[in-house]
């Protein structure tokens, strides 16, 4: 079996599959480690935006959250605990990205191919999020824009906000996070919303 993604899906699945005696199961991940958005994006103030209580694993209970909206770092931790206590730690393959996966009749088998190779499985499992791949709107001007532009999904940890003028352009649960959390250092921050 071939799971795709190693976010929360990747790493539900593996784990439910050995838990129902599946042991030939390899878990692929583009990222350099398990976690999929959580590790991806690491933006100040990045949080759970539903209680911590109920994003958790059925199996895998946490009564040790530290708020009840758990921060980024948490949540990362979270992931690769149960990967490590479920023991699928050793069946994901980090920094490894699925480039196609195509049916092939004759081997009643899915080929795989991936950045580090061929891979043939019987069943394929898909658990691939959309929150860390950034989409970036054709703003008009942005490729001439002389400061930092980032998506949050990218922030660059090495871009100093203090004091600057910031505009945030979206409203959704990243920029619910993020403003109030660089609020207090940036020099001025304008949120755009197109509604």
């Amino acid at each position: 079996m071939a799971v795709v993604g190693g976010g929360f899906g990747g790493v539900g699945a593996a784990t439910m599959l050995k838990r129902a005696g599946y042991e030939d199961v390899t878990v692929f991940e583009r990222g350099e480690r398990v976690g999929g958005v959580w590790h991806h994006n690491t933006y100040p103030g990045a949080a759970c935006d539903i209680p911590s209580h109920l994003y958790e694993f059925s199996f895998a209970p946490n009564p040790r959250w530290s708020r009840r909206y758990a921060p980024q770092a948490e949540i990362q931790a979270y992931l690769e605990e149960v990967a490590s206590r479920y023991g699928i730690r050793d069946r994901i393959r980090t920094s490894t990205d699925v480039l196609s996966a195509r049916w092939d009749e004759s081997r009643d088998a899915w080929v795989l191919e991936t950045t580090a190779g061929a891979h043939e499985a019987h069943v394929l499992v898909t658990a691939c999020g959309q929150l860390s791949v950034p989409t970036v709107p054709p703003i008009p001007g942005l490729d001439s824009f002389a400061g930092p532009a980032f998506h949050t999904a990218r922030w660059p940890h090495d871009v100093d906000l203090t004091g600057k003028r910031v505009a945030v352009i979206g409203t959704g649960c990243s920029a619910i996070q993020v403003v109030p959390a660089i609020q207090p250092i940036v020099g001025r921050v304008d949120v755009y919303q197109r509604s």
